[in-house]
């Protein structure tokens, strides 16, 4: 029973360790970390700093908050919330 467990329980830990995160959209809205430019021309907030729609940024990329973000005027990037 004992190695039973033990056997379920490493399984269970692979499945999750080895799982891809995934961005969870209730937890971008009460504070998750999003990526914006900050370039005066921004104007969308992403799910990844990879985001295709933050290559043209020529100023910095930087984590905040999705409060922060859309406190700042920012709007979800199209191509990372589909």
């Amino acid at each position: 029973m004992k190695a039973t467990l033990m056997f379920l329980m490493a399984g269970l830990c692979a499945a999750l360790c080895m799982a891809e995160p995934q961005v969870n959209e209730i937890s971008l809205a009460h504070g998750g970390t999003v990526y914006v430019c900050t370039g005066g021309s921004s104007k969308r907030y992403h799910k990844t700093n990879t985001c295709n729609g933050l290559r043209g940024c020529r100023a910095e990329i930087v984590a905040t908050t999705v409060a922060e973000a859309e406190k700042a005027g920012k709007t979800p990037c199209r191509m990372c919330y589909k």
